[in-house]
């Protein structure tokens, strides 16, 4: 996926203003803002500001401030855990679990009846009532929970192509119900329930602008009222199938100050409106049944109703949408990873059955290890998975930003190692169209162009540092700050059972060594005025997507002890496992970012680049050149 520059860089630092997280330029000294890694920052926070006041004045529906959870990456950075709270989260009874399972073996039946072919499929999505499971009950929806919506994900996205038409159907539902009118509730949410329209997302653009956000531009007439849309949307799914379009389009705004200014804007576009064209699918590299294909607006004449929120709210809803599609993309990378797991299952069988060798022995052996390896892999997604859902069923409106980045590229990154790690044991049969390992390793690949992992990390990462350079300033002027904040083993220990302990000292370790590696960075930042952090700072990310793994694991490995549910023991040895692997990792990165490694490594490619680019191109010579 090519993405428009300066749009989902997911650079997002809090638009809103949560209890101990926001930052407004008024809460530093001039002192203290000279020491902050980019200025630019306070400009943001106060559009964002504004962006928010617009949003409470306007007559559509009120406005609703993010509020923190208590178990939240952001924290991480700092150390501060709240003990008390420390618990996965336990939300479905006995009977509502009984009843939800008997709709998931339904689902699953049935989903592997229709598999292949497409128009059955639709129909009995409709039947399953799939289209509808995040809709409320007063718009015909089945209002599943997020958690509930998690392990329904987990049987649709065997079926790659049918998870990403299904959510991205969902998104417009869920960004029309939170953000829309009543009226645009009223005319789509019941028929998106049914299945009766299908909706899906355009956001994006194989040719963007290098000044512009979008190509796709609305401008806004004051004679007719109405907005005229052109422009031309990419890799939009299931555009062949979809009725309704979420469009994100490049508009021209009034600022305070009565300026016009470039802003985005979310439009809802009718597929039978004049002057949309939708185009026939693309050719992808796997993933052939999403049906990718452009569409093509010109002059589309659309009403001030078609506005989804506000006008110029476009790079806040985008956020949003971006936020909850990672959940799913990464429950659709989990369960790749366990239809994997079971393919490396049956070759072990195979190759145990067929060994006559020590050749083949060793394999088994190897093969063997590297289970074990992707089965820490997967309970950790899986924990990650249920505790962010958790969160978002426990708390209202909360924020997941960092939880559901994290999981989305730990899971895309674990699905790719994992499909490499097989091909040493498969042979060049895979190679061939119809090998069923062909199409599988194809997805793979298709799926990590749903949003570059670099990016992410990086929106992992500025979050979390921005928190841990608000924490030092409170911390430089107030030294009680940090004895009330931080926790040492024993207190952690009192929240754990016996057989955790272990785990529990590792982990905390890896709070300690997360901590010095962003005050390390903020030091960095502050000696250092020219040269980009981004090195330092992807591996500030990794570490903090470790501890996430490693504080899901706990959480979840611990329930299970107290509940003494079966293989409790063997849980808490894989938790062990998950704790003491991450953090050697974290020791490891910790370590080169106080040596200065990646900087040092950014600049000498750099140094490299620049010989290789110049006019005369100094190649290397070849190493059997000879000067006689």
């Amino acid at each position: 996926m090519i993405l428009r520059r300066g749009v989902v860089s997911c650079t997002r630092t809090n638009m809103y203003r949560y209890r101990s997280i926001s930052i407004s330029s008024k809460q530093f000294s001039v002192d203290d803002r000279k020491n902050l890694p980019s200025r630019k920052l306070f400009e943001e926070l106060t559009e964002k500001a504004y962006m928010q006041e617009k949003f409470r004045s306007s007559g559509r529906k009120p406005f609703e401030t993010l509020v923190e959870n208590p178990i939240i990456v952001k924290r991480f950075f700092a150390k501060e855990l709240q003990c008390e709270e420390i618990v996965y989260p336990e939300l479905m009874t006995k009977e509502n679990s009984n009843e939800f399972n008997k709709t998931t073996s339904k689902i699953m039946e049935y989903l592997k009846e229709t598999n292949t072919h497409e128009s059955k499929q639709f129909e009995t999505l409709k039947q399953l009532k799939l289209f509808g499971s995040n809709i409320p009950k007063d718009y015909d929806g089945q209002e599943y929970t997020n958690t509930e919506r998690a392990l329904i994900g987990e049987i649709e996205t065997e079926n790659v192509s049918v998870a990403m038409i299904l959510n991205a159907h969902r998104l417009v539902s869920s960004t029309i119900y939170d953000f829309g009118t009543d009226q645009q509730r009223d005319k789509y949410l019941p028929k998106l329930a049914s299945g009766e329209i299908v909706g899906t997302i355009a956001f994006k653009e194989w040719n963007a602008s290098e000044t512009l956000a979008l190509n796709t531009r609305a401008e806004y007439e004051n004679e007719d009222g109405l907005w005229y849309l052109n422009g031309t949307k990419s890799c939009v799914v299931n555009a062949i199938n979809a009725n309704v379009f979420l469009v994100l389009a490049q508009t021209k705004i009034s600022d305070r100050q009565g300026d016009k200014k470039s802003s985005l804007t979310v439009f809802i576009v009718d597929d039978s409106l004049p002057g949309v064209k939708i185009h026939p699918k693309d050719n992808t590299i796997g993933t052939s049944d999403w049906n990718l294909a452009r569409v093509t607006f010109k002059d589309v004449e659309l009403t001030t109703d078609a506005v989804v929120a506000l006008a110029g709210t476009g790079n806040y809803l985008e956020h949003r949408i971006k936020v909850h599609s990672r959940i799913s993309e990464g429950i659709t990378s989990l369960t790749q990873m366990k239809i994997l797991f079971k393919y490396m299952l049956n070759m072990i069988e195979s190759i145990e059955q067929q060994a006559n060798n020590v050749s083949e022995g060793n394999e088994s052996v190897t093969l063997r290890v590297i289970i074990g390896k992707y089965t820490c892999s997967i309970y950790a997604l899986e924990s990650m998975l249920y505790l962010t859902t958790g969160i978002m069923d426990k708390y209202d409106n909360t924020n997941i930003d960092l939880e559901s980045a994290i999981f989305v590229t730990t899971a895309q990154d674990q699905l790719l190692h994992m499909t490499t790690d097989l091909l040493n044991f498969v042979d060049s049969r895979v190679t061939i169209d119809k090998h069923p390992m062909n199409s599988f390793i194809r997805n793979v690949i298709q799926l990590k162009f749903t949003e570059p992992n670099s990016e992410v990390k990086l929106s992992i990462a500025r979050e979390g540092f921005h928190h841990r350079l608000r924490r030092l300033i409170e911390e430089r002027k107030n030294q009680d700050f940090i004895v009330k904040n931080f926790k040492d083993d024993d207190e952690l220990f009192k929240s754990f059972e016996p057989e955790m302990h272990a785990a529990i000292k590792n982990f905390n370790n890896s709070l300690t060594s997360l901590r010095w590696c962003a005050t390390g960075i903020i030091e960095l930042e502050s000696k250092e005025e020219k040269g980009s952090r981004d090195p330092e700072m992807t591996q500030l990310a990794d570490v903090a997507s470790s501890i996430y793994a490693s504080y899901a694991s706990l959480l979840r490995a611990n329930r299970s002890i107290k509940l003494k549910l079966p293989n409790a023991q063997e849980e808490c040895i894989i938790a062990q496992t998950i704790c003491d692997k991450n953090h050697e990792n974290v020791k490891r990165i910790e370590e080169s970012i106080q040596a200065g490694l990646p900087k040092t490594f950014q600049t000498f490619h750099k140094f490299v680049s620049y010989e290789m680019l110049r006019p005369e191109k100094q190649f290397p010579v070849h190493p059997l050149t000879r000067l006689f």
